[in-house]
């Protein structure tokens, strides 16, 4: 998930950018929605198409939470996807005429309930459940630097959301301790050493996201064909060596600027006056959502107003830079 390639491009430079961790007694914020595709897709593999039942599902989302929080004594908070939900009802419809359309027979139909069987796990043990109106990815990006804890997912995209990015993660035994303390091991990605490694600048990141295209294809249309051009002067026929190129090159960029809008000022160059105004006018559309604080869900989590108001003050000033 996220932005194709990135995991790979980043694992070029692991030992840089990646340090191993076991956690034991944290907070961590986890992508509800990633992780349930993530297990569904290790049921899918282990049982086939048809093998991933309620049941067995339940069961190993059960087991993870169990062994998170009993075991290695981890406070999770699951952030989960709130924009599609449906009732009962709608679901039951939505699955009924699945089935009975004839024109997609031949594909497996994802389980209908298996989120609102999440939520009664999550419920049942007693775990925070966070379901914001808005993007997910903002709101664990807002909790992760509140409470400087790192991020349980798979989606490529935390790697430019100025976070702490737990990936490769699996239950295991620390090295030289007995056998009996388990804790949750992964190798943790930090934004300031990769901010560091690409001398660029913090406020410069959402810009990499928007330039990368990956929210809502953003930028990803005919519109920037002249600045890809830019990125991809030589041709590659192989996707992956024209990934590694374009990220090697945007990155470049962007280290010769020392904030946004200078950046922004040196992107519009590419580009007539009507096209400028629209490329400012999407890229500060999506800034203005960009891992913006929601007070509701930081009030829920009984985060105090002022560390609230700082959070606001600084996506502000974000704003105002453009």
């Amino acid at each position: 998930m996220g932005i194709k390639f990135l995991k790979w491009y980043i694992s070029l430079n692991s030992d840089a950018l990646l340090s191993d961790i076991d956690l034991r007694n944290r907070i961590i914020v986890i992508d509800g929605k990633n992780l349930m595709r993530e297990q569904m897709r290790k049921l899918k593999n282990e049982f086939g198409r048809y093998g991933t039942t309620y049941e067995k599902f339940a069961q190993r989302i059960t087991c993870i939470f169990d062994k998170m929080v009993r075991v290695c004594l981890i406070k999770p908070i699951v952030v989960l996807d709130s924009l599609h939900d449906k009732t009962m009802e709608d679901c039951i419809a939505s699955y009924i005429h699945k089935i009975s359309n004839k024109s997609r027979a031949n594909k497996a139909s994802a389980p209908t309930l298996y989120k609102m069987i999440f939520r009664d796990i999550l419920k049942k043990m007693g775990i925070t459940l966070i379901q914001p109106i808005g993007k997910d990815i903002d709101t664990i990006a807002v909790i992760s630097k509140v409470y400087n804890c790192p991020v349980l997912s798979c989606d490529n995209d935390y790697y430019l959301y100025r976070v702490t990015y737990l990936i490769n993660s699996q239950f295991g035994h620390p090295p030289g301790s007995n056998k009996q303390l388990l804790c949750l091991r992964g190798q943790l990605f930090e934004t300031e050493k990769f901010q560091h490694y690409y001398n660029l600048k913090e406020s410069l990141l959402p810009l990499a996201m928007a330039l990368l295209g990956k929210h809502d294809r953003l930028l990803d249309c005919e519109l920037m064909d002249v600045f890809n051009e830019y990125l991809n002067d030589n041709f590659h026929s192989d996707a992956i060596e024209l990934a590694h190129q374009r990220f090697d090159r945007l990155f470049m960029w962007l280290s010769q600027h020392e904030n946004m809008y200078q950046a922004i000022t040196n992107l519009s160059v590419f580009y007539g006056r009507e096209d400028r105004k629209t490329i400012l006018y999407l890229i500060e559309k999506y800034m203005r959502h960009h891992a913006r604080p929601s007070r509701l869900v930081l009030e829920f989590l009984g985060v105090n107003n002022h560390t609230i108001s700082e959070l606001e003050t600084k996506h502000d000033e974000m704003i105002s830079g453009l």
